[in-house]
């Protein structure tokens, strides 16, 4: 089974990415360890339009749960990003 063939089984459905904010790369790998760039915490809404889902501190004006949940929206974003021929990536 391939990770598309897992997601969908899983019903993750990948976002589309946020608006680039500059001209970099989506990611590098060096020494079999995968570096992204690019990735500041936005996902896209209804219009499109990138947002911050949840602004706030952990522990402070957030409760810790939400990110517990930020964290696993923004690791399938950056799967998302991923999904390029280019990058030729093995994961």
């Amino acid at each position: 089974m391939d990770i598309e063939e897992r997601l969908n089984e899983l019903g993750i459905v990948m976002p589309p990415p946020p608006t680039a904010i500059g001209n970099f790369a989506p990611g590098i790998v060096f020494d079999n360890i995968l570096y992204v760039s690019g990735t500041y915490g936005t996902v896209k809404d209804g219009s499109g339009s990138d947002h911050i889902p949840k602004a706030g501190k952990l522990g402070g004006d957030l409760q810790s749960v939400y990110g517990f949940d930020d964290a696993a929206e923004q690791l399938i974003v950056i799967l998302e990003r991923l999904d390029r021929p280019d990058l030729a990536i093995q994961i």
